[in-house]
């Protein structure tokens, strides 16, 4: 999610032609401090460098071979289209660490259920209305914009991505997916005064499953699913913690995330055990959230009006 929020907001500063700088500040168990900075190099690779609990943290996350930076991951996932990657080098608290991350999107069309319809969000309602001239002068007129009078639903299109993380860091090996479900539609009307409206609605899901090991134990978590409110994901559930000696020990977890929009921002709440971690994500300047770009054709000569609500 964190990754997520990150390429959100490079993407934000590109559109406000701001240099593409975010911020991670918060504590682990309410006194050590969690501070690390992204930040876009010349080579299009993004910089991460801080403390974490007191270990200094220096990576440095690249696109893989053939992709460019731009993405939706941690800025350098490439267009999330078809299977792209990265790479994160570098060092926390002095030990090396190699982590491949890959990110994979499936679209598919799927039927419009009564429970996509009841969860769903409205997004942004648009309109338009065009004037014409007829030939040889008089009064404009306004042709209807869509065929018939009464709402019409597209087929709803869902969005499946899937972000792998895995590496090492020293001895220790880590793994960790997150699936991400976007199902969008939309709602075209048309009036008799010749405006044509659109609105656009849109349900998400995912779940996200991890692992941390080494020689002698190991941390992990099946498929948890993510509650998805407006603005905000949580998760609960239970990780497992195997010892070498095969004793086993489920250790309660928790995970709150929270968008800030006005903000450009992301909060984060995670408690495992009796440990807890709380940060924000954030760029160092105010923003202009990036408005979805529509394209519309046209006649020569005619009049248009917009509206959005």
């Amino acid at each position: 999610m964190v990754g997520r929020a990150v390429g959100q907001i490079f993407k934000a500063q590109q559109f406000n032609e701001k240099p593409e700088k975010v911020t991670l500040s918060g504590q682990v168990d309410g006194k050590d401090r969690v501070y690390l900075t992204y930040a876009r190099q010349a080579d299009g690779s993004v910089a991460v460098d801080g403390v974490v609990a007191g270990l200094e943290v220096h990576e440095k996350i690249a696109p893989v071979a053939g992709d460019t930076s731009g993405g939706s991951f941690f800025g350098v996932g490439g267009n999330v289209t078809q299977e792209r990657g990265a790479v994160v080098t570098g060092t926390i608290g002095g030990v090396k660490e190699e982590i491949h991350l890959a990110v994979n999107r499936d679209t598919t069309t799927v039927p419009l259920t009564r429970e996509l319809q009841d969860s769903a969000d409205s997004g942004f309602k648009w309109g338009m209305k065009v004037g014409m001239t007829p030939a040889f002068g008089g009064e404009s007129f306004t042709p209807n914009m869509q065929p018939g009078e009464y709402p019409q639903t597209t087929a709803p299109l869902q969005f499946q991505d899937t972000y792998f993380v895995q590496g090492k860091v020293g001895d220790v090996d880590v793994s960790r997916y997150v699936r991400w479900n976007t199902t969008s539609w939309t709602v075209v009307s048309n009036s008799r005064e010749g405006w044509g409206w659109s609105e656009f609605f849109q349900v998400s899901s995912g779940q996200a499953g991890q692992s941390i090991a080494n020689k002698s134990e190991g941390l992990s978590a099946r498929a948890t699913p993510f509650s998805v409110e407006k603005n905000l994901v949580t998760a609960s559930g239970f990780l497992e913690l195997s010892k070498e000696n095969g004793a086993r020990e489920q250790i309660a977890f928790s995970s709150r995330y929270e968008q800030i929009p006005q903000k450009m921002a992301l909060k984060v709440d995670e408690t495992i055990g009796e440990h807890t971690l709380s940060f924000s994500v954030f760029p160092e300047t105010a923003l202009q959230a990036q408005a979805p770009a529509i394209t519309v054709a046209v006649p020569e000569g005619a009049e248009v009006r917009q509206a959005r609500r």
